[in-house]
């Protein structure tokens, strides 16, 4: 029974791993899966052998924490949707905390088919945008942004194919000695594809967290082999290369321009604008106002975005208003739901795994939680499924991955 079990509970972390980047709406269905043979398990083998990590308390403290917003929230309705969507905040934490541990092989193998479910939903996405490019208007915009990304919105599959990128560095790293040259070098081959896929996807978050990572690692990389002169001028040619790219993906540099511009317009902004970047400042300041009025506990679960309407109608933001913007930052979405305690939380389930990761050379840890704080900066990533649960199955999994087993050689 042991054994079955925990062979299911593997099989299902697989599958979840495969589909998270090709079909969202299955994976509640996976999860509910889990959690079930996770019940099983548990009922019929208890929890004596298992203990929680500060991470795992962090996490479920503050999706009890929204719990307890709901208290002194006025909409129920949308406290129990964003309740429902934030589940996975509580649930896969508790499951595979008080789950028998992964060795390396089978971390290896989930993180290999991630990888592949990743690769399935890019092809599925130019699968679909050459058929589109062929049958209804052959113009080159159907392989860039919203016209490319068909699995999911363009800022989480970017988030997708970064990780991905990151996956496949880190299998490289750690299993250089057992991977032969001919596959070293179709991973290579891979990588860069999928870091080209992030390009098509036009994600500005997701493009500037790619060059980012890419430069911190040449950075890592330059310091460990002690390669100055040379690393440098490599770091020089690669960020020349990044822009060229950036030049001849032109809906992409079309959207980069745009935002530098509602940047760095002179004057006010135009509060009628919907441009993505113009509406991200209205939806900044704004947030930024609710939590100066509500510092401790913040507006509640169910009235963030009532709040946040009324604000921006307040502040004559009508763009902001017609597009229902949420804080469009998670730091903000939560310091206007729960006030200072629940960034504090939130501060603690970003920087717990960071510094776990770096203390134990832990490299993928590093990358995704880089990841992570990365792209809650511009995008309230608990707010939808796809941030949910990315976060939380990664974060989950790589925190309880063996650790003797999970480590990047040192030099």
């Amino acid at each position: 029974m042991r054994a079955t079990l925990v062979n299911i509970h593997y099989l299902l972390l697989m599958l979840i791993a495969f589909v998270m980047p090709i079909y969202q709406k299955a994976l509640p269905i996976l999860v509910a899966a889990l959690t079930l043979n996770w019940l099983v398990a548990r009922i019929k083998l208890g929890f004596k052998q298992f203990h929680f990590k500060a991470f795992t308390i962090a996490i479920m403290c503050f999706y009890l924490l929204h719990v307890v917003g709901l208290l002194y929230s006025t909409d129920y309705d949308y406290a129990l949707f964003d309740l429902e969507v934030k589940l996975s905040l509580f649930l896969l934490p508790l499951v595979i905390a008080t789950s028998d541990r992964l060795e390396r092989n089978q971390l290896r193998n989930i993180l290999s088919v991630y990888v592949a479910g990743t690769g399935v939903a890019i092809a599925i996405c130019l699968g679909i945008s050459t058929y589109n490019y062929f049958t209804e208007k052959a113009h080159h915009y159907q392989f860039y942004g919203k016209y490319f990304s068909h699995t999911m919105h363009l800022s989480y599959f970017a988030m997708h194919i970064n990780m991905a990128v990151c996956t496949i560095i880190y299998l490289l790293a750690t299993n250089k000695r057992t991977y032969s040259r001919g596959l070293k070098i179709a991973m290579v081959i891979l990588a860069m594809g999928y870091a080209y896929a992030v390009i098509m996807t036009s994600s500005k978050n997701g493009i500037l967290t790619l060059f980012i990572l890419l430069v911190l690692l040449g950075i890592y990389y330059i310091v460990k082999q002690r390669k100055w002169i040379a690393g440098g001028l490599a770091l020089i040619f690669f960020a020349a290369s990044f822009f060229m790219l950036l030049k001849w993906s032109p809906r992409t540099y079309y959207r980069f321009e745009s935002a530098f511009q509602a940047l760095f317009e002179e004057g006010e902004y135009d509060k009628t604008s919907t441009e993505s970047t113009a509406l991200r400042v209205f939806a900044w300041e704004s947030a930024g106002k609710l939590i100066d009025d509500n510092k401790w506990i913040g507006v509640g679960t169910g009235d963030v975005k009532n709040e946040l309407l009324k604000k921006y109608e307040e502040l004559g933001y009508t763009g902001a208003l017609e597009k229902n913007m949420n804080a469009h930052s998670q730091y903000l979405q939560t310091g206007v739901t729960l006030g200072y305690m629940g960034l504090a939380l939130l501060a603690a389930i970003f920087l717990i795994p960071l510094g776990m990761a770096l203390r134990q050379r832990r490299g993928l840890l590093v990358l995704f939680t880089l990841i992570s704080i990365i792209y809650a900066t511009n995008e309230s990533i608990f707010e939808v499924q796809a941030g949910v649960l990315f976060f939380t199955f990664f974060a989950t999994l790589l925190v309880y991955a063996n650790e003797l087993n999970n480590k990047i050689p040192r030099a």
